[in-house]
């Protein structure tokens, strides 16, 4: 049993790959389905800014090469494009790559609130469809407590900037302040909440949160103070806007650049701004081509992340403290429960085979009586435990070193126990599998 996690993000592939491998929420029960079929249990993360995978495999290497075919084909992607995108991590790495997402270490908006509350909705959704086996629930807890202690104790967050408030900062130097802006926030959630919020206290004379849910939009201008209204509004809403934010869930383009040129027909020389922190994207890039548009994604947020870092680099020296012990724990906890599996599947083996010997002897010999049977059952069970103890001792003091793992592994194949081979990959999905994303990438 081994730890893998694959994934990608905004430091290892554009906006145009990291949309053909979003995974929307209404997808997800099917792919962690499907990637049940390839490994013992997973958790998938997919934000704006990355999309990774966590499995346990009996062979960590074949599996990677299967989730990697899996998610090309899903894609619509080929494997080589996958690869050179992605990085796998496997055991110690796996936990300390999740325990740093989680804690915002390798979020490009370094130690950005956001991502923690991603991680625990990646853990629920895979426990909801029982994709989660106990191993990865331990392991995305540890996660989430570390990252929880990191933010109390070492002060990474005490400066934090979202992604929605480094969108708005952006725009705010592009258009030169927000007084006198109308804005228009499309997407509900919480990303479009935040940017309302961060809005409404910017300055700006108006903020109009457009939602495909009109309740939904209601609810967050309540919260906010702001103006709701639904997409099929969004023409007349381009037309007065200054500034666009983009922040949906929706698989596909929602603003389009034959409905901004309509509007920019009305606006009478305004520029408008238009800043995309959705993935999938939520405006067409082609807006760029239209005149007195100004267009933005999140791949050209890197600047306010590059801007954070040295005002937290003292506080990710601590929290990388507090992750090594993080991972050092889980490792033991992991590698001790490997062993003592091994063990327990050894102790059974042992007995059924003696068992199988002992009925096999006695019926050889025809009638027993109690006391023969019983001398025969203590003699035999004390050889066994006998032949088993020193193994069973070694393996177990092993078990806390580097190569604990590797012991277990051995010990489970020299006498062929079932749960200790590795499992053949499958994959799933592979033919007929069609990309959900907004964009297309030749």
């Amino acid at each position: 049993m081994q730890l893998l996690q694959i994934g990608l993000d905004h430091a290892t592939a554009d906006v145009t790959i990291r949309e053909r491998l979003a995974i929307q929420s209404v997808d997800l029960p099917a792919v962690l389905d499907d990637l049940r079929q390839i490994a013992m249990d997973a958790v998938v993360l997919s934000t704006c800014n990355r999309v990774e995978v966590y499995v346990l495999a009996g062979d960590a290497p074949a599996c990677a090469e299967s989730v990697t075919a899996y998610l090309a084909s899903r894609g619509g992607l080929t494997d080589a494009q996958v690869r050179g995108a992605t990085v796998r991590r496997f055991g110690a790495d796996a936990v300390r790559h999740l325990c740093r997402v989680a804690t915002g270490l390798e979020s490009m908006i370094l130690g950005e609130p956001e991502i923690a509350g991603q991680v625990r909705t990646a853990q629920a959704n895979a426990n909801a469809d029982g994709a989660a086996s106990v191993v990865m629930r331990r392991l995305f807890d540890d996660a989430l407590r570390v990252a929880g202690q990191v933010r109390a104790e070492s002060g990474i967050g005490r400066h934090a900037v979202s992604v929605s408030t480094a969108a708005i900062r952006l725009a705010e130097r592009t258009m030169g302040g927000l007084g006198g802006k109308v804005t228009l926030v499309i997407g509900a959630g919480s990303v479009g909440k935040s940017a309302a919020r961060v809005l409404a206290q910017s300055g700006a004379s108006s903020v109009i949160v457009s939602s495909r849910r009109i309740e939904s939009a209601r609810a967050v201008a309540r919260e906010v103070g702001c103006e709701a209204a639904t997409i099929e509004t969004l023409p007349d809403a381009l037309a007065v806007a200054d500034l666009v934010i983009g922040a949906t869930s929706a698989p596909h383009f929602v603003v389009h650049a034959d409905a901004v040129r309509q509007a920019m027909l009305t606006r009478a020389d305004r520029p408008l701004v238009l800043v995309d922190v959705a993935v999938p994207r939520d405006i067409d890039p082609d807006i760029r081509d239209v005149p007195g548009c100004t267009v933005f994604d999140v791949d050209d947020l890197k600047a306010a992340r590059e801007a954070s870092i040295a005002a937290r680099k003292l506080a990710a020296v601590d929290a990388e403290a507090y992750i090594e012990r993080t991972v050092d724990r889980f490792m033991t906890w992991l590698q001790g429960r490997m062993v003592a599996s091994v063990v327990a599947d050894l102790v059974a083996h042992a007995e059924r085979v003696r068992q199988q010997e002992v009925e096999r002897g006695l019926s050889l010999h025809g009638a027993t009586t109690d006391r023969e049977r019983a001398l025969v059952e203590a003699t035999t069970a004390a050889i066994v435990k006998k032949l088993l103890h020193q193994p069973i001792v070694e393996v177990k003091r092993r078990s806390s070193g580097e190569d604990g793992q590797l012991w277990a592994k051995a010990l489970g194949e020299l006498f062929a126990l079932t749960g200790s081979r590795p499992a053949t990959p499958a994959m799933p999905g592979l033919v007929g599998a069609t990309s959900n994303a907004k964009g297309a990438v030749s």
